[in-house]
């Protein structure tokens, strides 16, 4: 590697980036016009194996406010939610972020695709 063959970078380096690409989050923001898509595009990249819809996208406004999809080692499969009313707020995200009681979460059952589909046919969007 031509890092090392100038002697920029040694063990501790690689371990060091090992360790950032390991830990790295993937943020994709997704932005447009209601009703152009972009919960069935979510829904095809991230839950095609589950062969249905995760998020809703019946017509009309069904998610249009803001949701965020993670990946947590430390807490059970869910969808997380934030209310458009808090839109109406001078609170930014971030600073709902940091405010969990804010946000409606709705359990996922992953192993069943089934009972994964029951949160997009219950009234949306769920009660906090």
């Amino acid at each position: 590697m031509w890092l090392q063959g100038q002697k920029l970078i040694d063990g501790e380096d690689d371990l060091r980036i090992f360790e950032a690409l390991e830990s790295d989050k993937l943020t994709v923001a997704m932005v447009g016009e209601f009703s152009r898509g972009k919960t069935e595009l979510i829904n095809a990249i991230f839950f095609a194996d589950y062969k249905q819809r995760l998020l809703p996208t019946e017509a009309g406004r069904t998610t249009m406010y803001p949701t965020e999809l993670q990946y947590d080692e430390n807490h059970p499969p869910s969808i997380k939610l934030l209310p458009i009313e808090t839109r109406k707020t001078a609170e930014t995200i971030a600073e709902y972020r940091r405010s969990p009681t804010n946000w409606a979460t709705v359990s996922l059952e992953l192993d069943d695709p089934e009972k994964m589909a029951e949160p997009s046919a219950r009234s949306w969007p769920p009660k906090k």
